[in-house]
């Protein structure tokens, strides 16, 4: 398979357990139905109407979490990622501790003018996301950080049971 920036992988970044690729599949989003069915199993992972986050470099993998956790966040610096969470996270969906959003902190200021320059002197404060997350990475990208099996999902209950 030709690597494309029209096939894309959809790696979950769960609330529990480690990241993985989603149905460990690959999908094509050459035509306006890869695109409809790539979107719908985002909403299926976070578990709802799905929204972006505009800015993938304001996500961090909190340091705590390993195992595959530092390629997600090595994924998380690369361009032409996209970034989907749950449209209600924060009503319907419990906190994902490994993925934090930072954002400036505007409690300290006072009045109602602000500089740029203040608003760059502003701490960045992080707050997690909630639920799982999806992360649609093209082919391309996600080959130059790490072979696909690295993150292929294992279900440990079903390896028990042969």
């Amino acid at each position: 398979m030709s690597l494309s920036l029209t096939f894309k992988y959809i790696v979950v970044l769960p609330c529990e357990g480690s990241p993985y690729i989603w149905e460990n599949r690959i999908f094509n989003t050459k035509t306006k139905e890869g695109k409809t069915e790539l979107l719908n199993e985002c909403r299926e992972i976070v578990g709802g109407d799905v929204t972006t986050i505009s800015d993938p470099s304001t996500v961090r993998i909190h340091p705590m979490f390993q195992n595959s956790w530092p390629i997600a966040q090595e994924l998380l610096c690369k361009k032409g990622i996209k970034i989907y969470v749950n449209e209600n996270g924060i009503e319907d969906c419990t906190p994902n501790m490994a993925c934090l959003l930072g954002g400036r902190d505007y409690s300290s200021v006072s009045g109602s003018f602000i500089t740029a320059e203040m608003v760059k002197s502003l701490p960045i404060k992080f707050r997690p996301l909630h639920g799982n997350v999806a992360l649609v990475v093209p082919q391309v990208v996600l080959e130059k950080v790490t072979s696909p099996d690295a993150l292929k999902y294992v279900d440990r209950e079903e390896e028990a049971e042969e």
